[in-house]
C-alpha cells in the first residue's frame, strides 16, 4: 500500500513541476510538497523501527534518478542566473523548485531505504557525504528567482518541518539509548545525562512546531504574547532568552565539533565525521552577530545541521558498549 502511495506522490510533484505549480492543491485542497514530506516522514519513522516498505530496487532506482534529476536541476537553476529570473520558465516550463524537492525526496529515499547490513556498512560515509549533498542543494536552490529559497526556509514550511522531524528521531534514539543504559548499574550515571538531553530535545521540538499553535490555531496566554517577539507559544523567542540563543548554538556547535579531541569517551564525543554538522552552525551564528547582508536567510538550514549533527551522534552510539562505562 505504502510503495503506491510512494509512486503517487511523485507523480503529483511531477505535475506541479509542469506549468501550474499548483495543480495539485486546486484538485486536492493540500499541495504536492506536503504530500512528499508526509510520505517521507512516514518511510523514515517505519525504516527506524526496522520495517522495509520498498524493494531494494526501487530504492536504488530511487537514487539513481534523484542524483541525475539534482544534476540536471543544478544546471538549469544555474543558467537561470545568466540568462534572466524567468529564463528556464520561458524555455522549459519547469518549475525547477518542485523537482528540487523531487530529487531530495529520492535521493533520501535512496539511502534509508536500503537494507541494514549495507547502512551500517556505510554509515560513516553515508553520514559524511550526505553534507555535501545539503550544502549542495541548498547552494543550487538558492539560485531559483522570486525568493523561493526565503519561501522555503520561512517559519512552518519544509526546513521548519525537518527540523521537528530530526528532532522526533533525534528523541526516539536519546530514549532508546537510556532504556539501554538504566539496564546496569555501572551505566545508570550516564543515563541520566541522556535523559535531561532527552528533556532539552523534547522542549526544543516542542518549540520548532510552538507547541502546536499553528496546527491547532489556538491564541497563546497573554503573558507569553507580551514576551515573545513573534507572539507565539515558545521558548527561544521569549524575549529575555532570545539574545542567547545564537550564543547557544555557538556553544553547542563547537563542543560537537571539538569534544572528540578532549573527551575519550565516545558517548558524549560526536565522531569527527559530524565535524562539520556541528562546526557549520558555530560558524555561521559566529559570523551572524556581524549582520552580514542576505546572511540571515540561511539561519535555519544551520539549525536543521545542528539538529541532524546530534541526531546522527546519538544514531551512531545506539549500541552501548563497554568504551561507554568509562
Amino acid at each position: 500500500m505504502l510503495s503506491l502511495i510512494y509512486v503517487v506522490a511523485i507523480f503529483a510533484v511531477l505535475l506541479d513541476s509542469i506549468k501550474n505549480p499548483v495543480l495539485i492543491k486546486n484538485f486536492l485542497g493540500v499541495s504536492s510538497g506536503v504530500i512528499l514530506f508526509s510520505v517521507f516522514a512516514v518511510i523514515a519513522v517505519l525504516r527506524i523501527l526496522g520495517r522495509r516498505v520498498l524493494s531494494t530496487k526501487a530504492v536504488t532506482t530511487s537514487f539513481f534518478i534523484g542524483i541525475s534529476l539534482f544534476c540536471v536541476t543544478a544546471v538549469l537553476s544555474t543558467a537561470g542566473v545568466f540568462g534572466g529570473d524567468n529564463f528556464v520558465y520561458s524555455k522549459t516550463f519547469l518549475n525547477l523548485d518542485k523537482l528540487f524537492l523531487l530529487s531530495a525526496f529520492l535521493v533520501t529515499i535512496g539511502i534509508i531505504g536500503q537494507g541494514k547490513f549495507f547502512l551500517n556498512q556505510f554509515q560513516k560515509g553515508i553520514f559524511y557525504f550526505a553534507f555535501f549533498f545539503v550544502i549542495l542543494w541548498g547552494f543550487f536552490y538558492s539560485l531559483l528567482p522570486a525568493d523561493r529559497f526565503a519561501q522555503l526556509v520561512k517559519e512552518g514550511d519544509l526546513v521548519e518541518s525537518l527540523q521537528f522531524l530530526a528532532l522526533v528521531i533525534a528523541l526516539y534514539f536519546c530514549l532508546r539509548l537510556v532504556k539501554k543504559l538504566l539496564k546496569s548499574k555501572k551505566t545508570k550515571k550516564h543515563a541520566l545525562v541522556f535523559i535531561f538531553l532527552a528533556i532539552g530535545i523534547f522542549i526544543t521540538a516542542g518549540d520548532e512546531i510552538s507547541w502546536g499553535q499553528k496546527i491547532f490555531s489556538y491564541t497563546p496566554p497573554e503573558f507569553v504574547s507580551q514576551n515573545n517577539s513573534q507572539n507565539e507559544m515558545t521558548l527561544h523567542n521569549t524575549k529575555s532568552i532570545a539574545a542567547y540563543i545564537s550564543i547557544i548554538y555557538i556553544l553547542i556547535g563547537t563542543y560537537g565539533s571539538f569534544a572528540y579531541l578532549l573527551i575519550k569517551n565516545s558517548l558524549y564525543a560526536p565522531g569527527k565525521i559530524l565535524f562539520l554538522y556541528f562546526f557549520t552552525p558555530a560558524l555561521y551564528n559566529l559570523i551572524a552577530f556581524f549582520n552580514v547582508p542576505n546572511f540571515g536567510i540561511w539561519s535555519e538550514p544551520a539549525e536543521l545541521l545542528l539538529y541532524t549533527g546530534v541526531t546522527l551522534h546519538l544514531i551512531m552510539v545506539g549500541r552501548v558498549n563497554k568504551k561507554f562505562l568509562s
